[in-house]
C-alpha cells in the first residue's frame, strides 16, 4: 500500500462520509438518473522528467517518516533555546485577580508559540528550575475581549526542557514499524518510499486529466440535492468550528451570498459525485473486486499505516464510514494505480501542475485571509 496513496483516497471517502454520503445509501438510491461517458484513462501522455525520483525526495520523505515516530525527552537541566521546547507551571493574574494557570504547560519557543507576547522571549536563555515573574500587556485584539488591553502578570516556573528524540534510521526500526508491508531492511523502505513517490507525483499529473475525460450528461438529482445540503451544513459547522462565527459572518468577509454560496457547494457536490462515477466506472471496467481477503487485508493496512495498533481502533476513529465506505477507499487507491501504470511518458510536455499553479494560488487566497490574525487561547 502507498501511503501517499491511502492519504488521497481516503480523503476522498471521508468527504463522502461526513456529508453522510455512504456508498452504502448511494447505491440504493440510485435511479438511474445519471448518465455518463468514461473516456480515456489510459495511455494519459505525461512529461518524461517524471520517470526520475530525485535522490533529495526520498531523504526528505525519510526524514518525514522518521519525525512521525519522533519522542519528546524531558531533560531536568539544561538552558532553553529558541525554536526548542519547555514544560513549564504557571500562574496568571488579570487586575490582581487570577486569571489562568497550568501545570505541565508545554510550550513551544517560537515567535507564536504562546499567545501573550514576551513570554517566550523571557524563556529563552533561562534555565530549568529557574522561576520567572513576568509584566507584560494583553494586546488590544486578544481573543478574550474581557481582558484585552489589560496588563497581565505571570508566575513561571520551568520544569524541564523538551528535546525531541529521532528514532535512529536501522533494519529494525524498518521492521519493527513497516513490517506489516513486508519490509525488512533499510534499502527495502528507501525503494517503496522512492516508489510512493513516483506514483504520488504521476496521479497529481493526471487525475485531473481523467476527470475532464469524464463526460457526465446528468446526475441523480435527488442524490445531488441531498449531497449539497449536507456539505452546505457540514461547511457552516467546520466554520462555527475554526473560527467560532455563524455562516452569515464568514460569506459576508469573503464578499459572498447564500445564493453563490448554495452555487459553490452544489458544484462541489458534482465534483464529489463525479469522482465516485469515476471510481466505480474504472473498477467495473477493469473488473475490481473486493474480497473479504483483500478487504481484510487492507483494512489492517491502513490502520497500520496510520499508526492505530488495531483494525477496530482505526474503524473507530473514522466511525462515520461504513464497510462501503472502506471498500470505496480501496478501489479508489486501486483505481489510481491503475491509472499511474499505464501513463504514456513524452520527452519535453512540460507538467501539467506547474501551469495550474497561480490559478489554485488565487482559489485559496480568501481562505488564506481569513485565518490569518487567528490567535490560540491561552490554556
Amino acid at each position: 500500500m502507498k501511503k501517499k496513496l491511502l492519504a488521497i483516497a481516503l480523503c476522498m471517502c471521508t468527504v463522502f462520509s461526513a456529508a453522510g454520503c455512504s456508498k452504502k445509501d448511494s447505491k440504493k438510491e440510485e435511479k438511474q438518473e445519471t448518465k455518463y461517458e468514461l473516456g480515456q484513462y489510459k495511455g494519459i501522455e505525461v512529461d518524461s522528467s517524471l520517470k526520475t525520483v530525485e535522490p533529495e525526495m526520498v531523504e526528505e520523505y525519510l526524514q518525514s517518516e522518521l519525525q512521525r515516530y519522533a519522542t519528546d525527552e524531558e531533560l531536568k537541566e539544561g538552558v532553553l533555546e529558541k525554536d526548542g521546547k519547555a514544560k513549564i507551571t504557571y500562574k496568571s493574574t488579570v487586575d490582581g485577580a487570577e486569571y489562568k494557570t497550568s501545570e505541565g504547560y508545554l510550550i513551544p519557543l517560537t515567535d507564536s508559540g504562546f499567545n501573550v507576547a514576551g513570554v517566550v522571549d523571557a524563556l529563552i536563555g533561562k534555565s530549568v528550575g529557574e522561576t520567572l515573574s513576568l509584566d507584560l500587556k494583553l494586546a488590544d485584539d486578544f481573543s478574550d475581549t474581557e481582558v484585552a488591553g489589560k496588563d497581565i502578570h505571570f508566575d513561571i516556573t520551568i520544569e524541564a526542557k523538551v528535546v525531541t528524540v529521532v528514532p535512529e534510521f536501522t533494519d529494525e526500526f524498518v521492521k519493527e514499524k513497516y513490517g506489516y508491508l513486508g519490509l525488512s531492511t533499510k534499502d527495502e523502505l528507501r525503494k517503496y518510499l522512492e516508489e510512493d513517490i513516483y506514483v504520488s507525483q504521476i496521479y497529481t499529473e493526471v487525475w485531473n486529466v481523467v476527470m475532464e475525460n469524464l463526460k457526465v450528461e446528468s446526475y441523480d438529482t435527488d442524490k445531488l440535492d441531498q449531497l449539497a445540503t449536507e456539505l452546505e451544513e457540514y461547511e457552516e459547522y467546520q466554520v462555527y468550528m475554526t473560527y467560532g462565527i455563524e455562516m452569515d459572518a464568514y460569506l459576508e468577509y469573503l464578499g459572498m451570498d447564500a445564493e453563490e454560496f448554495s452555487k459553490t457547494v452544489k458544484e462541489s457536490a458534482k465534483e464529489y459525485m463525479k469522482q465516485e462515477i469515476l471510481v466505480d466506472a474504472i473498477a467495473e471496467k477493469e473488473g475490481i473486486e473486493i474480497s473479504d481477503e483483500l478487504y481484510e487485508a487492507k483494512i489492517f493496512e491502513y490502520a497500520q499505516a496510520y499508526g492505530f495498533e488495531t483494525v477496530d481502533e482505526f474503524q473507530s476513529y473514522y466511525g462515520d464510514m461504513t464497510r462501503e465506505d472502506f471498500e470505496f477507499t480501496i478501489l479508489s487507491e486501486l483505481v489510481i494505480e491503475v491509472i499511474c501504470d499505464n501513463v504514456v511518458f513524452v520527452d519535453g510536455l512540460g507538467l501539467r501542475t506547474e501551469e495550474e499553479t497561480s490559478s489554485e494560488a488565487s482559489t485559496e487566497q480568501a481562505t488564506d485571509e481569513a485565518s490569518t490574525g487567528e490567535e490560540e487561547t491561552t490554556k
